[in-house]
């Protein structure tokens, strides 16, 4: 029990690492770009979360549920297989970026830009692979060693285009682009084995036949949450873009705790299920979503009290007036614990499908209100609509519990 509190910490603490340095990159840029260039910025990071929803439905979470199995000891040819699949899957993925970037966007974003911004696709998928493989093995120390260096030499390599004021958002990608490349040291752990092609085509059919419900889920969640920053851009301007991105960057520090609790807690809580049953499960994650529960109201009060201040200081006197963004966006934020631990709930009883119905009931009410709320209050509108997203969310989770969905389970673990 012990072990498992100082991990979860740990999961916590290198969770704010990558937090922070995400925090600090926005922060350099919005003050080395022009807020247009900075928008840019954004919906281009946004777009590096959206791809990795990808690799997280077709990889990384049949890695973190599936490869815990009572008959299943995730042995290196399992690990080898799902990294073959990953660097095929990544490699796919940062080409048809680049393709779509060139075929719609050349106008806006330079072509450099386009092609250095495919390569950080790969390498930080590649890396984010690592990083979930160390932490199903639970060796949370690696981890945090592992992202000390990487998002060191990031913060290290912006700080050094800041001081020698180098003004180009491709620079800001191309540092992106060679931090990940740290974690080809975690080669070391993985020692190649013969390997035959139907096992990798089974291990491809298994992550499908789960993992295909997760990535419907987030093409879903993206329609839903990320489309408000692209509307906002499209609808309004760059520079609003820019503003909503400034704050949600404040407010997504919050995901330190969320984040680093629920990535080490989905595979300690598949770990209860599977050993000790369902009620040992549900203690657990009701137990983590209290605390995560509690740090993010704490977290929203200072960020509010404080807006205007940080915006101003962090990402410069232009975003100041953003500041009531933040208040709208925290009646988001604190649903946001709730829904990630009820999301794992249903992953890790391997029924996915509850958070894809969850998805499409949220598209369908954002493509009625996404538009008119945008275009009626602007950037509130924005934040509006990702609250209302939010809630859908949090209400069809509540559906499934009422109907005593988890008491269908009792008797299979």
């Amino acid at each position: 029990m012990g072990r498992s509190k100082t991990n979860i910490f740990l999961s916590v603490f290198d969770q704010g690492v990558c937090s922070l340095s995400n925090f600090m990159t926005a922060m350099i840029a919005a003050r080395l770009l022009l807020p247009e260039e900075f928008a840019i910025y954004v919906m281009l990071f946004t777009a590096i979360i959206m791809l990795g929803g990808i690799q997280n439905s077709l990889v990384l979470t049949p890695l973190r549920i599936l490869g815990i199995k009572p008959e299943r000891e995730q042995t290196q040819d399992y690990i080898l297989l799902q990294l073959i699949f990953q660097l095929i899957l990544s490699t796919a993925i940062a080409f048809i970026a680049m393709v779509f970037l060139f075929l719609l966007y050349m106008e806006l974003i330079d072509n450099t830009t386009i092609v250095v911004f495919s390569v950080t696709v790969f390498s930080i998928q590649l890396h984010e692979f690592f990083r979930v493989f160390l932490i199903t093995q639970l060796k949370i120390q690696f981890v945090t060693l592992l992202d000390i260096c990487v998002h060191g030499f990031r913060i290290i390599g912006l700080l050094t285009l800041y001081w020698f004021d180098l003004k180009y958002i491709e620079f800001v990608f191309l540092i992106l682009l060679l931090a990940p490349i740290f974690s080809l040291v975690c080669l070391r752990l993985i020692t190649p084995l013969p390997l035959s092609f139907s096992q990798f085509k089974k291990l491809v059919t298994e992550n499908w036949a789960f993992g295909k419900w997760i990535l419907i889920e987030t093409v879903f969640f993206s329609l839903s949450i990320h489309l408000y920053l692209y509307l906002t851009a499209a609808t309004l301007s760059l520079e609003s873009a820019a503003g909503l991105g400034a704050c949600l960057n404040i407010v997504n520090v919050v995901n330190i705790v969320i984040m680093g609790v629920s990535n080490y807690g989905t595979t300690i809580a598949r770990t209860k299920l599977i050993k000790n049953g369902i009620d040992a499960w549900r203690n657990y994650l009701i137990k983590i979503c209290f605390f995560i529960l509690i740090v993010t109201f704490f977290f929203l009060i200072i960020v509010n009290v404080f807006s205007e201040i940080l915006l101003s200081i962090l990402f410069g006197d232009f975003y100041a007036s953003y500041a009531s963004l933040i208040f709208i966006l925290s009646f988001s934020y604190i649903l946001i614990p709730m829904n990630t631990i009820l999301s794992i709930s249903f992953r890790t009883l391997e029924k996915p499908q509850i958070g894809v119905i969850s998805k499409i009931i949220s598209v369908v009410l954002t493509a009625i209100f996404a538009y008119p709320l945008v275009s009626l209050l602007a950037e509130n509108g924005a934040a509006i609509g990702m609250f209302v997203t939010q809630l859908t969310w949090f209400v069809v989770y509540l559906y499934y519990l009422k109907r005593g969905f988890l008491n269908e389970y009792q008797k299979k673990f």
